[in-house]
């Protein structure tokens, strides 16, 4: 009997571990999407159109970062007209696994696993998406000067300062870099992405999609 799992709002799947690409059919559904497209920064939704009607062709929304329409409560701010390859990212499957996984997260357990879900791991303002601490998420990470509290219900950890340590661990605090800041590139790279769809044809279905990249360092980010 297969296993049924429900999407517990972590977030990890959108903070930047996978690829969110996005076709002319995604667009055409939901036009904001080319606010996330910096390769086409300042073109119209026609032109976008137009020039996406190309075979191969697609627009990068998130890549390396977490995606811009994740909101602070980690919900997807276009979640009934999201990308298809959103839609297709199932809760429990080995995308989603490895997700979790990168964001230091356990596996997420299927329905017939799990037991009654503390409050600290259900969706809301304080939901940090790691068991046992309380933090509110924005953009994909935790301020460094945001308050954090261990959950005193399930007291998974013994103080607020060793839930702090865990989430410094796990790489969600995201600290300032004065030195990165304004930082831009002028040169292109070429990034091969390499994408696996999940289809009920074909459960890996890879696409090779190429997209040149302005952003300084992302190359070397993901290869």
């Amino acid at each position: 009997m297969n296993e049924t799992y429900e999407c517990d709002k972590c977030g990890a799947c959108c903070q930047g571990g996978l690829i969110v690409e996005a076709d002319w059919l995604d667009l055409s559904r939901e036009p904001r999407l080319l606010e996330a497209d910096r390769h086409r920064a300042g073109w119209t939704l026609d032109e976008a159109l137009t020039d996406l009607e190309e075979p191969g062709k697609a627009m990068i929304v998130a890549a390396g970062c977490h995606c811009p329409f994740l909101n602070g409560d980690n919900h997807c701010e276009i979640h009934p007209t999201r990308p298809t390859v959103c839609v297709g990212l199932q809760a429990g499957d080995e995308q989603w696994q490895a997700a979790r996984k990168d964001a230091g997260l356990e596996p997420l357990l299927p329905l017939s696993e799990q037991g009654e879900l503390c409050e600290c791991e259900k969706p809301g303002h304080f939901h940090s998406g790691v068991p046992g601490i309380l933090a509110h998420v924005e953009n994909g990470k935790i301020a460094a000067d945001a308050k954090v509290e261990r959950c005193d219900l399930c007291a998974r950890y013994p103080t607020d300062e060793a839930a702090r340590e865990k989430l410094i661990e796990l790489g969600k605090i995201c600290e300032a870099d004065p030195a990165s800041e304004g930082e831009t590139g002028d040169r292109g790279e070429l990034v091969v992405w390499i994408l696996t769809i999940h289809t009920e044809s074909s459960p890996k279905l890879t696409v090779w999609k190429t997209y040149e990249s302005t952003r300084l360092g992302l190359y070397d980010h993901v290869k």
